[in-house]
């Protein structure tokens, strides 16, 4: 199975807790607390049978936090998802899709994430 970290190429940061890296895919978070994180994709075509979407801190899975997709090639998808966890200082948040056949957001395809420290 192939994966990758989803990119969010017009990041809009508005916080001093939270940087994005250069290629869009990592975001740090720079304040210990419990944060809120809700994504939103947009998928047109190019997704796999079989494709998952997952929240990952550190590289680990949050719990509770992935979507699966089963559909074909020509279906478009709006996919939401949601987690609250505590993070450390310096701790790295990525969304990654793994899958058969891994989508790429372009053309239809679109990813937005919102980062709301709760604590």
């Amino acid at each position: 199975m192939l994966g990758a970290n989803i990119t969010f190429p017009n990041v809009d940061v508005s916080t001093a807790n939270i940087n994005i890296n250069g290629t869009g895919d990592i975001i740090t978070l720079t304040e210990t607390g419990v944060y809120q994180v809700d994504y939103n994709l947009y998928l047109g075509t190019g997704v796999s049978l079989l494709t998952t979407i997952q929240l990952r801190l550190n590289g680990t899975v949050i719990p509770g936090s992935q979507s699966f997709i089963s559909v074909g090639l020509s279906a478009e998808s709006n996919i939401v998802g949601q987690a609250i966890f505590q993070a450390n200082t310096g701790a790295q948040l990525t969304l990654f899709t793994t899958g058969i056949l891994t989508l790429g957001l372009v053309n239809t395809n679109s990813a937005a994430i919102t980062i709301t420290k709760i604590v």
